[in-house]
C-alpha cells in the first residue's frame, strides 16, 4: 500500500524525548505498537539487537532501552516521565531483557521482539526503524505482515483454509468492518492470516464476533502511533516535488504556507483550524525546549560535552567575552545548541525531521522570527513553509544519516529551513525551493560519523553550522543569487549520492568515530575497542 507523506507524520515531528527520532521514538513507537497488539500488560519481553546493527552498541547512549520500555508500559515518546521508564518498568513487575546476538540483520535499524503477556499469551516480531520516528513491523508471529503504524490494523488468524475458503472468509468479515484502506491475505506453510487496515477502530462488539466465527483462532487490533491516520479514500497530495509545486502555485496562486496546509488536508482530512492548532503546538514545544536548555538544570548521560549553551549564552550577551558579533547569528546558534543539550539530556522536542536536527528549526523559526519582529502567527506560517519544503523532497528520502550521511540528515534539515527563512524575507516560491537547493549544495557528501553513537559529537556542531548555512542561504538567493542547478535534480543527486555512498559512511564506522579520542570515549563509556 503506497501511503502518503504527512506534515506531521513525516517532516515536522514526531514530538518525543530525545535524542533521536530514529533510535529513541521509533523503538518507544514499536513497543507500544506490540504492546496493543498483545492486547494486554506485559509480564516479560525479550528484545534482541543484530551485533552487525546499529542499536548493539549504542541503545543505552541513545536511550533505546528507554524508548522501548516506556512503549512497554503502554506510554507515547512524549510521556512526561519518560526518563525514568526503565524504573517504571521494572516497578511495573516487567521482566526486560536486551541481549546482543549474532545473527546478521538486513540493516541496521533492524532487531527482534518477543513479548509474553500477564496471562502468558505471547508475540514475536521482527521490526525496523525507518528513519525520523517511522517503523515497520515486517514479521509477526512468522507471518510477513509489513504494516507502519499509520492505520488501525487488525490481524485475524484462522484455521487452515483453501483459496476459496480464505476469499469466503475475507468477504463475511469485510462486510462488518468500515473504512478499510486494505486487506492482504497472508498464508505460511498451512498458516492463514488476514490483516486489514482501517480508518477507525473496529468496535469490542464486531471482534468478539469474529472470534465466534469457527474458523477464526485469535484477533489482534492495533492503534496509529502517528498522528495523522492513512485514509485510501481521500483525494491524495496535489503535488510532490518542487516542479510539481511550482506547477499546482501557477493554476492556485496562494503563498506556500498556505499550499502546505492545502496538501495536508488532501492527505489528512484535518481542517485549517485543526492544522493551525497543531503548528501552534508544535511551536510551543520548540519553545519550551530551547528555555530548559539555557537554563542548563540536567545532565547528559553518557555525557560527553558538558552543559553549556545556557552559560555561553549569557556571556554573550553580557559581552563579557571576546566575540566577531554576527547580529541574529549570536542568538540563533546558542539556542540552536541549547535545544540541542535539551534533546540529549531526553527533552521533549519536535524532531524537525529528526531528533539529531532539532536545533536548525528551532533557533530559526523562533529565533529569526522574534529578531525580525514577527509574532507567533507569522513564525507557523514559517514553520509551515519549512514543512512544505520538506514534503517536496520527502520521496525516497528517510532523512537519516545511516540511510544516506549526514547530508541527507543535516542537510535535508538545513535545507528545509533555508526555504521556510524566505518566508520572513517575503520571497516567491521559486527562491524558497533555489534557498533549499544552496543549502544542500553545501552538504552534498557529507558522511555520518557520531562519535561514540551519539548524537553530541559532531551534531551538536553540525546544527550550529547548518543555522548559519540556512541563514546565508536564504539571504543570498533573496538578493538575487543563482544556484544553477534546480531544486529537484539538487535532491535527486543527493539520493544518489546517498546510494553510492559506502555503508561505512553512513555511521557505522569512518570518520571522527575512528579517531584516538573518539575510541577513547567508546572503551570508556562501553569497554569496548574502537
Amino acid at each position: 500500500m503506497s501511503q502518503y507523506i504527512s506534515l506531521f507524520n513525516d517532516i515536522i515531528g514526531p514530538v518525543s524525548a530525545g535524542p533521536s527520532s530514529g533510535s529513541t521514538c521509533a523503538p518507544n513507537r514499536i513497543a507500544y505498537w506490540l504492546r496493543g497488539a498483545l492486547g494486554e500488560d506485559v509480564a516479560k519481553a525479550k528484545v534482541c539487537f543484530p551485533a552487525n546493527g546499529g542499536f548493539a552498541a549504542h541503545y543505552r547512549g541513545m536511550s533505546t532501552d528507554k524508548g522501548i520500555a516506556n512503549g512497554l508500559l503502554g506510554r507515547k515518546s512524549d510521556h512526561p516521565d519518560f526518563v525514568n521508564a526503565i524504573t517504571n518498568c521494572q516497578e511495573a513487575g516487567i521482566d526486560l531483557q536486551f541481549v546482543i546476538n549474532d545473527e546478521d540483520a538486513p540493516g541496521e535499524a533492524f532487531f527482534n521482539v518477543v513479548l509474553t503477556g500477564k496471562s502468558g499469551k505471547t508475540i514475536e516480531a521482527i521490526v525496523e526503524s525507518t528513519g525520523g520516528g517511522c517503523i515497520m513491523i515486517w514479521e509477526i508471529d512468522g507471518f510477513a505482515v509489513e504494516v507502519t503504524g499509520v492505520c488501525h490494523d487488525l490481524f485475524i488468524y484462522t484455521v487452515p483454509l483453501g483459496e476459496g475458503g480464505m476469499d469466503e472468509l475475507t468477504n463475511r468479515i469485510v462486510e462488518k468492518i468500515s473504512g478499510i484502506n486494505q486487506v492482504k491475505q497472508i498464508s505460511d506453510n498451512g498458516k492463514v492470516l488476514i490483516v486489514i487496515e482501517s480508518t477507525g477502530a473496529v468496535p469490542r462488539e464486531t471482534v468478539t464476533c469474529l472470534l465466534s466465527l469457527p474458523e477464526v483462532l485469535q484477533v489482534r487490533q492495533t492503534a496509529p502511533v502517528h498522528p495523522v491516520i492513512y485514509d485510501a479514500s481521500l483525494p491524495g497530495p496535489p503535488f510532490h516535488n518542487g516542479e510539481t509545486l511550482l506547477t499546482f502555485l501557477e493554476k492556485n496562486p496562494m503563498e506556500l504556507w498556505e499550499a502546505a496546509i492545502v496538501y495536508e488536508r488532501t492527505i489528512s482530512g484535518w481542517s485549517k483550524e485543526q492544522i493551525m492548532e497543531r503548528i501552534m503546538l508544535l511551536l510551543d514545544v520548540m519553545q519550551s525546549s530551547i528555555e530548559r536548555g539555557l537554563d542548563g538544570n540536567f545532565t547528559i548521560n553518557p555525557g560527553i560535552m558538558p552543559v553549556a549553551a545556557g552559560k555561553m549564552y549569557k556571556e554573550i550577551i553580557a559581552e563579557n567575552i571576546s566575540q566577531i558579533h554576527m547580529g541574529v547569528m549570536d542568538k540563533c546558534i546558542y539556542w540552536a545548541l541549547a535545544a540541542l543539550e535539551d534533546t540529549n539530556a531526553n527533552g521533549l522536542v519536535v524532531c524537525l525531521p529528526t531528533g539529531g536536527t532539532v536545533g536548525i528549526a528551532s533557533a530559526l523559526i523562533i529565533g529569526v522570527g522574534e529578531e525580525m519582529g514577527f509574532g507567533r502567527e507569522d513564525q507557523a506560517k514559517a514553520l509551515l513553509t519549512t514543512g512544505l519544503i520538506g514534503l517536496c523532497m520527502a520521496e525516497g528520502n528517510a532523512f537519516c544519516g545511516g540511510s544516506g550521511g549526514c547530508m541527507q540528515e543535516m542537510g535535508s534539515a538545513s535545507a528545509m529551513c533555508a526555504g521556510g527563512m524566505t518566508y520572513y524575507l517575503g520571497g516567491t516560491p521559486q527562491q524558497a525551493l533555489s534557498a533549499a537547493a544552496l543549502a544542500m549544495h553545501n552538504f552534498m557528501g557529507m558522511i555520518c560519523d557520531p562519535v561514540a553513537s551519539l548524537v553530541q559529537i559532531p551534531c551538536v556542531s553540525r546544527n550550529l553550522n547548518a543555522v548559519g548555512n540556512s541563514i546565508i542561504c536564504a539571504n543570498v538567493v533573496v538578493s538575487g543569487f543563482n544556484p544553477v542547478i534546480p531544486f529537484d535534480e539538487t535532491i535527486q543527486a543527493m539520493l544518489k549520492v546517498s546510494k553510492e555512498m559506502p555503508y561505512s559512511f553512513k555511521g557505522c564506522g569512518s570518520g571522527l568515530m575512528k579517531t584516538p579520542t573518539a575510541c577513547a570515549i567508546e572503551k570508556r563509556l562501553y569497554r569496548i575497542e574502537c
